[in-house]
């Protein structure tokens, strides 16, 4: 199956606020499959033509695109590079086939270029693979990141005070800490996307960038998670295997199929709860009730369709107001079980 590569450059730093009240420090490294996906949705009527609300609401209960969520891509020689999710339970599974490396520092990362991937798939903790930030990079590519920087992007934490829209003076003991997400120079992010109805895709591309112009994330006001489609890449393969799906984007698997056993042997997953809150077309804010999804990196069953996961309705509509939906159709790639190829 053959993806579509849209690399992105930021133009600043990112906001991803956790969920968690009271606590605008606590962010998300990068966007997430379900939040690219719901930001796209949300400026979708700005770019089609004549769409009603309960048409953005079909098309949120069955987007007819899957995309990854954001992979760091790194410049090596003439090409871009991206990095992929590391399957859960990799390091276990290399225990397992009796590999002594430092297996404690494997659970730590999160990404791998290609070239280690497949390595480590196979059952091989390649040595010539060293840790950048939370991502285990082969040779050809770790001198090449960042000219000297040990890491793909940082954390801020700043120091804010609200201020009292009245009287325009700092409130009282209103001090707070917000945090955000900064790049390194050498640093992209792409995002994958199947175009499961390839009518959209032109209506998918724009917007996308009338979404890098508006931003994504918090504090778009002040110019925060803005970018630019730098390159789009056609006929894109990612291929690991065979006999399971590595998840590179949040899945929220189907009853279907769960029952028709997708979480069965060898799947290996990490659960993670998706909350948070949702403007509503009336401007509201509304609280989300959490949903249980597999993380990144989780590895299913291969059930053998063209498509995993589906879109939970977590807040119904009410009148003045649309459903709102938590988007889990995932983008998956074959992959053998890790650590079992030969």
């Amino acid at each position: 199956m053959a993806f579509t590569a849209y690399r992105l450059r930021l133009d600043g730093p990112l906001h991803f606020g956790t969920g968690r009240e009271h606590d605008l420090a606590d962010v998300e490294d990068l966007p997430r499959s379900d939040t690219l996906a719901s930001a796209l949705l949300s400026v979708w009527p700005h770019v089609a033509r004549r769409i009603t609300q309960s048409e953005l609401a079909k098309l949120a209960a069955a987007p007819p695109f899957a995309l990854s969520s954001a992979l760091p891509t790194l410049k090596v020689g003439a090409r871009w590079e991206p990095l992929f999710f590391l399957p859960a339970d990799l390091a276990e599974r290399l225990r397992q086939r009796g590999e002594s490396g430092d297996l404690k520092r494997l659970k730590k990362l999160r990404f791998a270029d290609r070239q280690t991937m497949t390595q480590l798939i196979r059952g091989v903790l390649p040595a010539n693979a060293r840790p950048v930030g939370p991502a285990l990079l082969c040779d050809a590519m770790a001198p090449s990141v960042l000219a000297g920087s040990e890491n793909l992007w940082r954390r801020q934490v700043h120091t804010r005070v609200s201020i009292d829209r009245r009287s325009g003076r700092a409130a009282d003991r209103q001090l707070f800490h917000f945090g955000a997400t900064v790049l390194e120079s050498g640093v992209r992010l792409t995002v994958l996307v199947d175009f499961l109805d390839p009518t959209a895709r032109r209506t998918f591309e724009a917007a996308l960038r009338l979404l890098g112009d508006d931003g994504i994330g918090g504090e778009r006001g002040c110019g925060y998670g803005r970018f630019q489609v730098e390159a789009v890449e056609e006929n894109v393969i990612v291929d690991f295997g065979k006999d399971a799906r590595l998840a590179l984007s949040l899945l929220h698997p189907s009853r279907k199929e769960v029952d028709g056993g997708i979480l069965a042997p060898p799947a290996a997953y990490r659960l993670v709860p998706r909350g948070g809150w949702a403007m509503t077309g009336a401007g509201k804010w509304r609280r989300r009730p959490a949903v249980n999804m597999l993380a990144e990196g989780s590895v299913v069953r291969d059930l053998n369709q063209e498509r995993y996961g589906d879109s939970v309705c977590v807040l119904p509509a009410v009148p003045g107001e649309h459903a709102v939906y938590r988007i889990g159709c995932a983008l998956t790639v074959p992959i053998a079980p890790p650590g079992v190829g030969k």
